[in-house]
């Protein structure tokens, strides 16, 4: 199933992974201490950077993972 791959390291894992773990934790600490709006705008950076990762590694992820135009 390729979309348990597309959260490995070489796709969307790792440094975006973080990254987005990282921008919705510190919005939902933002949202408790009621600053909604900088709480909105974190959780919304993580979960768009994540999902940019998705759709612009789709298909060079499946591509990687079942091997057609694979160079090297």
């Amino acid at each position: 199933m390729w979309n348990s791959r597309i959260i490995s390291r070489r796709c969307c894992g790792g440094p975006v992974l973080a990254m987005t773990l990282l921008f919705t934790g510190l919005g939902i600490l933002f949202l408790l201490l009621s600053a909604s709006v900088p709480g909105a705008v974190f959780i919304a950076v993580g979960i768009l950077s994540e999902g940019l990762c998705f759709i612009l590694s789709r298909s060079r992820c499946r591509q990687s993972y079942t091997g057609p135009l694979r160079t090297r």
